[in-house]
C-alpha cells in the first residue's frame, strides 16, 4: 500500500477505536441513534398484537344441568382436584394465567383450551337420563389412567399428589361402576 493510500484509508477508519468513520459520524454513532427507533417500534408492534382479536373456545355457556355434578355423585373431595387441577382447562368456564389474555400467549391458550375440552368437559358431562353412560365411562377410565401416568395435568399447572390420584381414581372407578349397572338396566328394560 503507498502512503497516498494509506492516508486515504485514515481518514475514514480510526485504527484506535476500531470504528468506521462516515462522513464525519461514526457507524457506533448512528447505531445508537437507531435504538430508541427500533424500542418504539417493537412497543408498536407487541400493542397492536395485544389487540388483534382472538377467537375464543371458552364462549360456550355453564349449564348447571348439564355438569358433572349434576349426573355424578361428586364427593368434596373430588371436587376440590377437579376444580383445582382440571376445570381451568377442561369446562367452559376456563381461568387461565394472567399472560392467557395476552396475543399471541392468548391464541394458543384458546387452541389448547378447545382440545382439552374435546378431550373431556366438566360442564358437558355426557350422561343424562336418555342418554347411554358409555361415553362417560370412556372418559372416567381416561382421566384416571391420565392422571395416573402424570400426563394430566400439564407440569404448568398444579400437579396432584400421589393420595389426590388415589382419591380421584377411587372416585372414577366407583362411577364407572355405577354407570355399567345404569346401562345393565337400560339393556334390560
Amino acid at each position: 500500500m503507498t502512503a497516498v493510500t494509506q492516508a486515504q484509508n485514515c481518514k475514514n477508519w480510526d485504527a484506535n477505536h476500531n470504528v468506521m468513520f462516515l462522513d464525519g459520524v461514526s457507524t457506533g454513532v448512528r447505531t445508537m441513534r437507531r435504538l430508541p427507533l427500533a424500542a418504539a417500534l417493537g412497543i408498536l408492534t407487541v400493542m397492536l398484537i395485544r389487540t388483534a382479536p382472538v377467537e375464543h373456545a371458552d364462549a360456550s355457556p355453564v349449564f348447571s344441568t348439564h355438569a358433572i355434578e349434576a349426573s355424578l355423585a361428586v364427593p368434596a373431595s373430588v371436587e376440590t382436584i377437579l376444580s383445582r387441577s382440571c376445570r381451568d382447562c377442561h369446562s367452559n368456564d376456563p381461568r387461565g394465567p394472567w399472560y392467557s389474555k395476552i396475543a399471541p400467549f392468548s391464541w394458543i391458550f384458546s387452541d389448547e383450551m378447545a382440545r382439552a375440552r374435546a378431550a373431556l368437559n366438566l360442564s358437558e358431562w355426557p350422561v343424562t337420563e336418555d342418554v347411554k353412560p358409555k361415553a362417560a365411562i370412556g372418559q372416567l377410565t381416561s382421566a384416571c389412567a391420565e392422571v395416573e401416568s402424570k400426563r394430566m395435568p400439564p407440569a404448568a399447572y398444579a400437579r396432584l399428589r400421589l393420595e389426590e390420584i388415589e382419591t380421584l381414581c377411587e372416585w372414577t372407578g366407583e362411577q364407572t361402576r355405577l354407570l355399567r349397572k345404569q346401562a345393565l338396566r337400560q339393556k334390560k328394560g
